[in-house]
């Protein structure tokens, strides 16, 4: 069986933040693979078993990809795939650009992700896929087990239970956080990740959207942007028992001027 995951590197918290004009983060520290889609990865090995293939693939800065790809690697997958694309407002919806490129690969026969990524936790690229390659989608998948070689049965994992069934492949399941536990990397495949070869898949133009669906769609997502929090300006004391009906407007004027009132 032949998989492929799409997974993002997340960037590092060691260093201050740094942010360029238009809202999106600079690369400064340590970057690291989201961990769910670890639990992606392992899910993909295992159903690979001796004779499937899982191949990895990443969109973004290059830096960034090329960490989270090498990671993969060193867990077991055999290929890694950076995705680049300079179609305007590409990333504001990069679901659509991860489909694109999962219809030039095509040969897979299923599709993972994890549920969602730690930075911005929205659980959307999933559905975006699925939904553009016109394939059923199951999400928050927390058990997989072969029925067959293209049938498998599924438990999906919700804050309120569990909806179980059996799904046929070519399908996109984004698995949960407990689906399984990843393996460790050995020293061995982290030298042999370093130097493998990452492949690059160029995404110019856009298939499986007209101009004016991809239009439509951009225009409905705002761009994320990050913002620093403003800088916390000092308490303020009211002495209350000297005068309380002066102690009362300084406090209602200080709310106001908070934009609480």
């Amino acid at each position: 069986m032949n998989s492929l995951v799409f997974i993002k590197g997340i960037l590092g918290t060691d260093k201050q933040p740094a942010i360029d004009d238009n809202g999106q983060l600079i690369p400064n520290g340590v970057v690291f693979l989201n961990p769910v889609d670890k639990r992606a990865i392992e899910a993909a090995l295992q159903l690979a078993g001796d004779s499937g293939t899982v191949t990895v693939a990443s969109y973004g800065e290059e830096d960034v990809t090329a960490s989270a790809l090498r990671a993969g690697l060193s867990m077991g997958a055999q290929q890694a795939i950076t995705i680049k694309s300079d179609i305007q407002d590409a990333k504001v919806v990069p679901g659509i650009i991860l489909a694109e490129a999962a219809h030039q690969l095509a040969n897979y026969d299923v599709i993972f992700t994890g549920e969602e990524a730690v930075d911005d936790a929205q659980g959307t690229t999933g559905s975006l896929i699925a939904d553009a390659l016109k394939l059923p989608y199951y999400d928050n998948v927390d058990e997989l087990t072969p029925v067959q070689s293209d049938q498998f049965a599924y438990k999906m994992k919700w804050s309120q239970g569990t909806v179980s069934g059996q799904l046929k492949l070519p399908a996109v399941i984004s698995v949960d956080s407990t689906i399984n536990k990843p393996r460790l990397p050995s020293f061995k495949t982290k030298i042999a990740a370093k130097r493998a070869q990452i492949d690059t898949i160029e995404i110019s133009k856009l298939s499986l959207l007209t101009n004016d669906e991809w239009r439509q769609l951009t225009s409905s997502v705002g761009n994320q942007r990050i913002v620093r929090l403003p800088e916390q300006q000092p308490a303020k004391t009211i002495d209350y028992e000297s005068d309380k009906t002066e102690s009362i407007q300084t406090l209602v004027s200080a709310i106001k001027q908070q934009g609480v009132l």
